[in-house]
Parts: C-alpha cells; sequence; structure tokens
C-alpha cells in the first residue's frame, strides 16, 4: 500500500511540473445552481396509454362532481409509495369530459419538496389571472385568490405533497377557505389502502387521525411497522358511520379500540359490509360482529389468541353475512359462545359460504340452521370431533380434509349436495345422511371402509366419478356401487394395499370412460 501511496504521488508532482510548464493558473470555478425540474409535474396525460385506471378515475369523479352545498372546500386524496401511478390518476381525472364541464377554473400546482404557502398561493393565483404577484404579501395574497376563485366552483390539484408539518397546511388551509363550492384532491372520503412503513416517506398512523369524512373503505396493513402507541391511534382513528369495508393487518395491539368493542359496532358503524381482521396476533377478544345488519363478508386470517365470538341470545346473528373465512386461529374453541348451554346453535340466515383452516382447537361445529349455505370447507381441524348439518337445504360442496379425531358427520337434509371430499379422517365411522340423490362427485382418501358403505348407500344413482386413495381396510369395491352402473364415468383407486378383488359387476358399468388402479399390490 506505501508504495502505492508513492507512486500516486510522484504522478501528481509530474502533473504539477507540466502545470508550471504550461504556465497554468488555478482559478476559481463558479457553479450555477441547476433547477431541479426532475419532480416538476403537468395536468396534460396521454389517456390513449393508460390501461387499468377506469374504476379508481371513475369512484373520484363521482365525489367530485357530487353537488353537495357546502361552504367549506371538501378534499379528496389519492395516497400511495412513489412510482405507483397516483399522478397519472390525478391526471385523468382531471382531464375528463366531466370535470371540465363542471369545474371553472381548475388548477394544477406542483408542489415537491418544497412546501412554501406563499409560493403555493402565488402559483395557484397565477393559474387564474394575469395581475403580477411577485411581491405581494400573505395578506394581499389572500384579498386577490377572494377575488378570482370566491363563489365558483373551482377544482385545486396539488401534485406531489410530501410535507408533513401542520402549522404549514394549516396556514394554507385558511388561506383557501375563500373558495365556495368546490373541490381539492388533497384530502380523503375513501382510502383503499394505508400501508403503515418504518421508511421517511411511508405512511403513519397518525397521518389518519383529521380524517373525519371517511367513508366508503379504509384497509390499514403494516400495522407491525408502526412505532407509535398503535392502540392510542387506532383509539381515536373511529370513522364516518357510512364506512362500508374496514380491514386492519398486522395490529400489535392487546385490544381493539372502544368503538369496535363493547357491543357498540353496529351503532357506530352500522353500514359495514366487509370486514377483514388478519395478523391481530395479540388480541384475545373479537369485536361484536354478529349485530351488524349489514355485514356481507367476514375474514378472520391469523388470530393467535382468539378462543371464540361472543354470541348472545338477544336480536338477530349475522343477518345478512354471505361468505364467513376463518383461518389460522390456533386457539379457537368455538366460532361463538352461547350466552346459555340451553340457547340452540345459532341460525345464519344469509351464509352461502364457510372456510375454517387451521384451527387446532377447534372441537365441534353445529350449524342449526343455514338455509342458504352452499359451500363448507374444513382443513387441518384435528380436534374436531363432531359435524352437524341438521338443515342445509342448498348445500352443493363439502370438503372436509385433515381432522384427525372427527368421529362423525350428520347430513340430515343436504339433497343438493353434488360434491363431497374427505381426506385423512382416519376416526371417522358415522356418516348419517337421509339421501344425497344429487351427489356426482365422491371423493375418499385416508378413511375406513364402512364410511365409503354409508356414502354410496345414501347416494340415488347419480354418481359420475368415485375416488379412493388409501383405504387401508378396502378388499373388495363395495356393492352398493353398483347401483351407478349407468352413470359412473370416473373411477379411480389409489394406494389401497388390501384391495385383493374386483367384483364380477365392473364389466356392466356402461359409461366408465376412465378406470385407474395404482399402487395396490394384492
Amino acid at each position: 500500500m506505501s508504495s502505492r501511496v508513492k507512486n500516486i504521488k510522484e504522478e501528481v508532482d509530474e502533473i504539477v511540473k507540466e502545470m508550471n510548464l504550461l504556465k497554468l493558473v488555478q482559478g476559481n470555478i463558479v457553479q450555477r445552481e441547476v433547477e431541479s425540474s426532475w419532480r416538476e409535474t403537468h395536468s396534460f396525460v396521454l389517456t390513449s396509454k393508460i390501461v387499468g385506471r377506469e374504476e379508481n378515475k371513475e369512484e373520484i369523479i363521482k365525489s367530485l362532481v357530487s353537488s353537495d352545498n357546502q361552504e367549506i372546500p371538501s378534499m379528496v386524496a389519492i395516497v400511495g409509495i412513489g412510482g405507483v401511478g397516483k399522478t397519472t390518476l390525478a391526471q385523468l381525472v382531471y382531464n375528463a369530459e366531466k370535470v371540465v364541464q363542471c369545474f371553472e377554473p381548475r388548477i394544477w400546482v406542483c408542489v415537491s419538496d418544497h412546501f412554501d404557502v406563499k409560493s403555493l398561493v402565488k402559483k395557484i393565483l397565477k393559474e387564474v389571472c394575469n395581475q403580477d404577484v411577485e411581491r405581494l404579501e400573505l395578506n394581499g395574497l389572500k384579498n386577490l385568490l377572494h377575488e378570482n376563485i370566491s363563489q365558483k366552483r373551482c377544482l385545486l390539484v396539488l401534485d406531489d405533497v410530501w410535507n408533513e408539518n401542520p402549522e404549514k397546511w394549516d396556514q394554507l388551509k385558511s388561506l383557501l377557505m375563500v373558495v365556495g363550492k368546490g373541490r381539492e384532491l388533497t384530502s380523503l372520503q375513501s382510502l383503499p389502502v394505508f400501508a403503515v412503513g418504518n421508511v421517511r416517506r411511508a405512511g403513519r398512523l397518525s397521518e389518519l387521525k383529521e380524517l373525519n369524512n371517511l367513508r366508503g373503505g379504509l384497509w390499514i396493513q403494516g400495522l407491525e411497522n408502526s412505532s407509535e402507541d398503535v392502540e392510542s391511534v387506532l383509539e381515536g382513528l373511529q370513522p364516518h358511520r357510512n364506512l362500508k369495508k374496514l380491514c386492519i393487518e398486522g395490529y400489535g395491539g392487546i385490544r381493539f379500540p372502544s368503538w369496535m368493542m363493547n357491543g357498540g359496532l353496529s351503532s357506530m358503524l352500522p353500514n359495514l359490509t366487509t370486514v377483514n381482521l388478519e395478523g391481530c396476533s395479540r388480541c384475545q377478544t373479537l369485536p361484536c360482529f354478529v349485530r351488524l345488519p349489514h355485514l356481507k363478508s367476514l375474514q378472520l386470517d391469523d388470530l393467535e389468541k382468539v378462543e371464540y365470538m361472543e354470541c348472545s341470545s338477544e336480536g338477530p346473528f349475522f343477518p345478512s353475512l354471505e361468505n364467513l373465512n376463518v383461518n389460522r386461529m390456533p386457539k379457537l374453541k368455538e366460532l361463538w359462545r352461547r350466552g346459555l348451554p340451553t340457547h340452540p346453535p345459532p341460525s345464519l340466515p344469509c351464509l352461502s359460504k364457510l372456510k375454517i383452516y387451521f384451527c387446532d382447537e377447534l372441537a365441534s361445529l353445529e350449524l342449526h340452521s343455514s338455509p342458504l349455505l352452499s359451500q363448507l370447507e374444513i382443513h387441518h381441524c384435528p380436534k374436531l370431533t363432531s359435524l352437524r348439518l341438521p338443515q342445509s337445504p342448498l348445500l352443493s360442496r363439502l370438503d372436509i380434509r385433515f381432522c384427525g379425531d372427527l368421529a362423525s358427520l350428520e347430513l340430515h337434509s343436504s339433497p343438493l349436495l353434488s360434491s363431497l371430499k374427505i381426506f385423512d379422517c382416519p376416526k371417522l365411522t358415522s356418516v348419517q345422511a337421509s339421501s344425497l340423490p344429487c351427489l356426482k362427485e365422491l371423493k375418499l382418501m385416508k378413511v375406513r371402509d364402512e364410511v365409503l358403505r354409508q356414502s354410496l348407500l345414501a347416494t340415488a344413482s347419480s354418481l359420475e366419478s368415485v375416488s379412493i386413495e388409501r383405504i387401508d381396510d378396502l378388499m373388495t369395491l363395495p356393492d352398493e356401487l353398483h347401483q351407478h352402473v349407468s352413470t359412473l364415468q370416473t373411477l379411480e383407486i389409489w394406494n389401497c394395499t388390501r384391495l385383493a378383488t374386483l367384483p364380477h359387476w365392473i364389466g356392466n358399468l356402461s359409461s366408465l370412460t376412465q378406470l385407474r388402479i395404482c399402487d395396490c399390490p394384492n
């Protein structure tokens, strides 16, 4: 290393000697300040090149042109990380025909990192008047703004906004209060996704505290990245009662905010139609969703400490719920806890799809009445011992997998069941089904031979596909399968190690197009 430094020094000395020979004189270089223009945006957009933004554009336009008689300017925000197309979407809205016809003037101002209130007002005025505003102070700017914009229906777009200083925003807001009926594309009425991050320009929970007009949808994700007191901030984030969709991911608090708990959710947010809770790993008690009158979809995922949902005996129980997904809730013992043991299981009048995955402690499931239930999936619930479906007249698909302790299955009224799949339920000994006249697909894996016989016995002459795998006590095909001789098209037998013979009537399956027998060594 010392030799390299020595060589470099010698080279520099040689350069100095050559400078002296050439009589070069050392001088000062004056650097010109280069205006940073890479952030500057404009309102023009080539609409033919934009694909996939039509729905977002129309939603914003609908909010902008609504004819509210309000004196205070309302605001709509386009929020997201850099590069997702916020400016492009704003350009599409700004140039839309409905917006052009509705607003005069329309003003586009690029803010960027340098958020100076006085400069912003000057930029706004340059768009609406021909006067020289450079020498005016704030008071004069406000008066001129009032003369040119007051009582007009104007649209103001502030693009590329990053400043978080509330004092500057309040100062700008007070100047803009002169505007009559109009809109600004700078605040929020609907927020599809708010991502909480731990980098400089990611969102912070406290940024949501002023969203008093929020309606439509709120989706907060990445809460595990927040350095703020998430319980306190979420407590202060009570949305407008018109909110329809609420999604919370990665919430690290022990309890949900009071406006979600204590049975008050149905009065605080009565218009909710969709609720998604995911990764709220420390919460033990869920809000009382059962009374929400318009709730259609409820998804609960990765809630490690929740044991049940409350269910009192009074009032309606999920009166509008259509889809219920329960996933990765290892301590869930019951879907809902009844007030008294004598109370009957709740009815779910509108439930269409129910999916329950990875609930290690779930021991029983009884749906007293589910008149519209069409699809039921239960996977990886190893302690589930019984499943009762007393009244499910529209049930068409039943899929049960990896329920090691399941001993009984009751299907008392499922006349439209077309697909029955039972995988890896080795303790299942009883399938009670009065009649399954529409069953077309039967797939059984790792169950007992008697389950196959009971399923076939309840089935009319309708089966088209039968798949049998790893039924260790199966020695020959049951005679109950013979009644499907004219309808059966596919028959598959896999890994049945004790299967020794095939019945004589196998050759009478006139509709059979596919027969597979694999890994049956005997």
